[in-house]
């Protein structure tokens, strides 16, 4: 995620987090978290105190305890004036975390050594933290009632799949945080949500964040199923169904290094339809891209390149969804900021036929041979429907990605009646226009298969042609 401050210096950086750090100490103990790069780059440089109780550091899987700077740098309790170095949060017997009176700030023997290839997180919290660290395999958790959650994965990407235990009988929500602590005043803060309702057919959830707290409702027993997808992408084998929730916060710490990108990609083995709404906010202040792909086959058929802040609501047909967010940021560039993203992507429970393409409620198939306007509505009317009427450039875009293989385009179910005005044959309205009609001659029109636009056409002409049935 791109940081708050990118065209501020790094001195107006550090004097903000001096400023922060100061109000938290004159309301008691406080929450924190913090990467490698910024105990590196403004941690240690400022010799900044924090408030706080708790102190826990993980490490990435990859960077062994014996690693020689960890041994170097300290976490002092200022209080007592203990001094604990980042190597020795690892062998602690249950958590990585000490208590103390605090502030605590750190030290380093040699600061210059310090080495971000791999990842380190620092957690301060005001709060007893049942923290879940995640390496790259699967572990189960079970969470009982009212449980609060916190997973950590340095280098980003943490997968839970969610199973409800017993019968789901409501729509209970689950309340997803960035960081750690007790609330927006300290650094905790609300992500999105979802809803055990949707866990009867199977719930995904991934966040780009290396940390996440989720709150479990207090009538509610989940069984968790937790990953790290850091550093690759995450194919999520879907069914009619399946959901697919991508988070992302740059609130309480943010991870994204040059030319890092994270993938989560929901695969479903045949043509599905999918919906996807998203909320996303971006921080004005940045340059953004996040890219929703959609596959059919290996082809994309079609993208959406979001560089503001929006709402999405989308209906399309695909084998494959994909969320791809890429950003290239020098270490002195990351930092906190306001982005928030939450993407949902909801494949529908199959109710058309084999050889039909669904879309939300509706079905489409492409024929097989060309014939006259006339017969091909007769077709698709013995099939149990029409031929295909358009409201939406979501549709627009499946049914050109049908038509791909036809010479020059197919007929949808769009003539003049009785020579006056255009009309859908089902009688549905024309509130929504892709086409040039009137331009050529003809009552009848066709989709061209290279550009998706319509224009008319001779009724007894023979093209292929869409049938649509709901």
């Amino acid at each position: 995620l791109t940081p708050l401050f990118i065209q501020s210096s790094d001195k107006m950086r550090a004097l903000l987090l001096i400023f922060l750090l100061a109000a938290v100490s004159l309301k008691g103990i406080g929450a924190f978290v913090y990467t490698c790069n910024e105990i590196s780059n403004t941690l240690l440089p400022q010799k900044l105190a924090i408030p706080s109780k708790y102190a826990c550091v993980v490490l990435q899987d990859v960077l062994p305890p014996s690693t020689p700077w960890l041994s170097t740098v300290f976490v002092t309790d200022e209080a007592s004036g203990k001094q604990y170095s980042l190597s020795s949060f690892s062998s602690l017997p249950s958590q990585p975390c000490i208590t103390g009176d605090g502030p605590w700030r750190l030290i380093a023997d040699f600061p210059n050594d310090i080495d971000c290839t791999y990842e380190v997180t620092l957690l301060f919290s005001s709060t007893p933290t049942n923290l879940i660290v995640i390496q790259p395999h699967a572990y189960e958790k079970m969470a009982g009632p009212g449980a609060d959650l916190t997973f950590v994965s340095p280098r980003g990407g943490i997968n839970l799949n969610w199973h409800y235990m017993g019968e789901v009988t409501g729509f209970e929500q689950i309340n997803f945080y960035s960081g750690v602590g007790a609330g927006p005043e300290e650094d905790l803060y609300p992500i999105g949500s979802i809803f055990t309702n949707d866990f009867a057919e199977g719930r995904d959830t991934d966040i780009f964040d290396p940390v996440v707290t989720v709150k479990v409702p207090s009538n509610v027993t989940v069984e968790i199923v937790y990953t790290t997808f850091a550093d690759k992408a995450l194919n999520v084998f879907g069914y009619p169904g399946y959901s697919v929730t991508v988070m992302s916060s740059g609130r309480a710490t943010t991870f994204q290094e040059q030319n890092t990108m994270k993938v989560v990609q929901a695969q479903y083995g045949r043509p599905t339809s999918v919906h996807v709404t998203a909320s996303i906010k971006f921080d004005s202040g940045n340059d953004h891209k996040l890219k929703l792909q959609a596959f059919c086959g290996e082809d994309k058929c079609a993208e959406r390149i979001i560089t503001k802040s929006t709402e999405i609501d989308w209906m399309l047909n695909a084998e494959k969804f994909r969320v791809n967010y890429v950003t290239g940021l020098n270490t002195t560039q990351i930092g906190k900021n306001s982005d928030n993203v939450v993407i949902s992507v909801v494949s529908s429970r199959s109710r058309c036929d084999d050889d039909f393409y669904q879309l939300g409620d509706h079905c489409y198939q492409i024929s097989d041979s060309s014939s006259t306007f006339a017969a091909a509505e007769e077709s698709c009317v013995l099939k149990g429907g029409h031929l295909a009427s358009i409201h939406s450039e979501d549709t627009n875009t499946l049914i050109q990605y049908l038509a791909v293989n036809a010479p020059i385009g197919v007929f949808i179910g769009l003539r003049k009646e009785n020579g006056q005005k255009f009309k859908w044959i089902d009688g549905t309205p024309l509130d929504y226009n892709n086409g040039h009609l009137d331009e050529f001659g003809g009552d009848c029109s066709i989709m061209g298969t290279f550009t998706g636009t319509w224009s008319n056409s001779d009724c007894d002409l023979a093209f292929r042609c869409v049938c649509e049935k709901n």
